[in-house]
């Protein structure tokens, strides 16, 4: 996977977006973030709830039993069932940054 070049709105550099951290929660909302290695702007990757979080290591358990699974009939009936967690943890997203950013 290769590095994400991003432009900062403030300082106009380009810098590879670094790691991700997470900002205090408010109402078990956690904003996930980095910054500008430059001027130290903070930009939001995404927002997360305690649903989110809890598809989110639903979705990493899936995972660990699709690489141990013996069949492929099995590990395709995990991969639906993380694209189908996949697919609600991005509506809840999406959700989320509409009634916190408006």
């Amino acid at each position: 996977m290769g590095e994400t070049v991003v432009k900062c709105d403030r300082c106009k550099n380009d810098f590879v977006m670094g790691q991700l951290k997470q900002a205090p929660s408010v109402n078990e909302v956690e904003r996930v973030c980095f910054s500008c290695p430059h001027c130290q702007t903070d930009y939001t990757a995404y927002y997360t709830n305690q649903k989110i979080r809890d598809r989110q290591t639903e979705i990493n358990e899936l995972n660990k039993k699709m690489h141990n699974a013996q069949s492929d009939k099995t590990k395709e009936r995990y991969i639906k069932q993380i694209e189908l967690l996949t697919q609600q943890n991005k509506k809840e997203m999406e959700s989320l940054r509409k009634e916190i950013e408006g």
